[in-house]
């Protein structure tokens, strides 16, 4: 078995109950003020209606998060509900991020172990996938650049460099 199908299947349990149990959860809850402004943010028809938006200062900090869901939503035209479901797939991306960096720095049963435990007991993880917020994508950046960083402080490649560069614009984007 190859290493990536390795990963996966180690990861594909703890994160299907994970996205499992944050969607059922995601029906009991009611929507919250923060998560309508989230709403209100990227429902706009034209650009110059989303700068307007994001300039006013309400409740629009991280402007990477709106600005990705604001495209989304000019194809697709989601309802809230769907904004939930998309913290919990940034979660769980996240969380690929962190297991494959930890199993390759210590061993795939490890990391396993150690991103289930964290996955599927974190109080803060799940009360995140639980909301139309950024802070789902705020923990994916956050680990995509903990997944990038350079072993000895030595990237391998301009690529590399550029990728990891391109994370910590990211993460700045998400959450400033």
């Amino acid at each position: 078995m190859t290493k990536t199908r390795q990963y996966f299947a180690f990861l594909a349990l703890p994160i299907a109950t994970f996205l499992t149990c944050t969607i059922f959860l995601q029906t009991k809850k009611t929507p919250w003020v923060d998560e309508c402004y989230t709403y209100y943010g990227i429902t706009h028809d034209n650009l110059a209606q989303f700068i307007d938006s994001i300039c006013s200062g309400v409740n629009f900090s991280p402007p990477l998060y709106f600005f990705l869901n604001w495209i989304i939503q000019l194809v697709f035209h989601l309802p809230i509900e769907v904004l939930r479901v998309e913290s919990a797939l940034w979660i769980s991306l996240g969380s690929i991020f962190v297991f494959i960096k930890c199993a390759k720095s210590f061993s795939t049963q490890s990391a396993f172990l150690g991103c289930m435990l964290v996955l599927l007991q974190s109080d803060l993880l799940l009360d995140q996938a639980l909301e139309a917020r950024h802070y789902g994508m705020f923990f994916a950046c956050s680990a995509w650049l903990l997944f990038l960083l350079p072993k000895n402080q030595q990237f391998h490649s301009k690529r590399h460099k550029t990728l990891y560069f391109i994370a910590h614009l990211a993460l700045i984007s998400t959450h400033y």
